[in-house]
């Protein structure tokens, strides 16, 4: 099956295929992401630019991912439930990729 194309800004076409194809390390990359981006961390310093460009990548191969789910889903005509799950993952994973894109404009202002 092939997979979509992402368009990615900050983030390599590669780094996303990576997490496309490997679901574990992806799940891994987004969870410190929620937690290292979430403001209630009071961390003085944002990841470097390398981690923030794997935390939008890793996003980036969830709303991939998902859509492609949610495509499926409408073509079988799936149930309700899985509708909202899909709902909520592409929020979540729209969330953090906002929130790696704000920190790496944030840092380069910064270092400017």
């Amino acid at each position: 099956m092939q997979r979509p194309s992402p368009v990615v800004e900050p983030a390599g076409e590669q780094l996303v295929r990576h997490y496309l194809d490997n679901p574990l390390s992806r799940s891994l990359v987004i969870g410190e992401a929620s937690e290292r981006l979430s403001w209630r961390r009071s961390h003085p310093m944002y990841p470097s630019r390398e981690r923030l460009a794997r935390y939008y990548a890793t996003a980036q191969a969830v709303l991939v991912e998902t859509q492609g789910n949610v495509s499926r889903l409408d073509q079988l005509q799936a149930r309700r439930d899985l509708h909202a799950e899909y709902a909520k993952r592409l929020s979540f994973a729209g969330h953090i990729k906002q929130l790696a894109l704000n920190a790496m404009n944030t840092s380069t202002e910064i270092a400017s």
